[in-house]
């Protein structure tokens, strides 16, 4: 397996996931506070947790795209404390991003600091024009992560997704390259 990128802020260590990784990866998407507004269930057992990362990570960096990355204080670079990452969009030359951050670690900046110094990495590595994210309407703590960092809401599609049996509302958030991200002192 190819090893991609590690990237830093001033607290945080984005890092490829491992197998060591599933524990802390388990514990934090059991919980359903965490998966209430994201598109995947809440783990169930250990196994959930090593089906995503042998179906979702190892593949992408197999690719050598790092997708996702593990987020951990820098100070303790072992300990998984959420992910972030990003894919093409289908027939557009934009990334879709997408993140979570365990639930003891909520209200602290890491989702803002994360996803703000992936997404200038994605500007960085690759010629997407934008940078987008969906997310569920009612997560507004998701929305100000975007907002805080320049995303600008575009549309607010209707049943735009599907999970958990049901149809979702989804604001959808772009960032264009050309526009500038907002950065805080810790990215």
């Amino acid at each position: 397996m190819k090893s991609p990128t590690t990237l830093e802020t001033e607290r945080l260590h984005l890092r490829p996931l491992t197998p060591d990784d599933a524990p802390a990866i388990f514990e934090a998407c059991r919980d359903p506070r965490l998966t209430r507004y994201t598109l995947f269930d809440a783990h169930v057992t250990i196994d959930d947790t090593l089906r995503f990362l042998n179906e979702v990570a190892y593949p992408q960096y197999a690719e050598g795209w790092p997708d996702p990355l593990g987020i951990a204080y820098r100070e303790e670079p072992d300990e998984i404390i959420g992910c972030v990452g990003a894919n093409w969009t289908h027939g557009y030359m934009a990334m879709e991003c997408g993140y979570w951050i365990a639930v003891p670690e909520w209200g602290k900046g890491i989702a803002t600091e994360a996803v703000g110094r992936y997404t200038r990495f994605v500007f960085e590595a690759t010629n997407a024009e934008s940078v987008q994210a969906r997310v569920i309407i009612g997560h507004g703590a998701s929305e100000r992560v975007l907002e805080k960092l320049g995303f600008q809401r575009e549309a607010t599609p209707q049943n735009a997704v599907r999970s958990r049996d049901r149809y979702w509302d989804t604001g959808l958030f772009r960032l264009l390259r050309n526009a500038r991200l907002v950065t805080s002192t810790r990215q």
